[in-house]
């Protein structure tokens, strides 16, 4: 009987660290690290436990900034119903590295890091701005011309994105997507170069 006992307590000590050390540390919260394995049920523990929504990093980045990078749609969601701020914006001074990033929104980095038309759509469903500028006067559609895919642009541009919409440096959103084969070689392509001629 001790025996038994002795088996039981050692195997859920190890399921409870397996447990312990498969959920990411709140204290490591508005984080890049965090978000890469998070669910909705890991934001809404941490927040419970007192963790800030509105929390910011050195560069000004909030946890929904990293949710968004993440491309979770749930963490997305999660926190968005928990009330962060759909616009908040990465800092604008200059010591925000690297400088094109200097006041993006969750929505610029869902659109360049996501990788998924559902983070996009939550952000939109949830008020985020399609056409918000960031210092490099990028807009979200910019940003998945240049470094996301076909399916990314066509619901910023479903959403109402300005396919005119020209950069400080007077990029287009087609001028970015010559250079990414996931944007270029669809059918989207087309509807994004309509702006050069509009």
């Amino acid at each position: 009987m001790i025996r038994f006992l002795i088996i039981a307590t050692l195997l859920g000590a190890g399921l409870y660290a397996r447990n312990a050390e498969a959920q990411p540390d709140c204290n490591d919260w508005n984080s890049k690290g965090f978000f890469e394995s998070a669910t909705a049920a890991d934001v809404n523990r941490c927040l419970a436990a007192g963790a800030e929504v509105e929390a910011r990093d050195e560069n000004g980045r909030t946890p929904l900034h990293w949710a968004a990078y993440g491309g979770n749609a749930e963490t997305v969601a999660a926190l968005i119903k928990a009330g962060a701020k759909i616009e908040a914006r990465i800092k604008t001074d200059s010591s925000t590295p690297p400088l094109h990033f200097a006041g993006s929104t969750p929505l610029h980095l869902a659109a360049r890091y996501g990788g998924n038309a559902e983070t996009i759509a939550a952000l939109i469903q949830a008020g985020a701005r399609v056409n918000a500028r960031n210092e490099s006067g990028w807009t979200p559609l910019h940003e998945a011309a240049g470094f996301g895919d076909a399916e990314m642009v066509a619901a910023l541009i479903k959403a109402g994105a300005n396919i005119r919409a020209m950069s400080k440096y007077g990029r287009l959103p087609a001028g970015v997507a010559e250079l990414n084969d996931k944007v270029k070689d669809h059918d989207i392509f087309w509807t994004l170069n309509e702006g050069r001629y509009q």
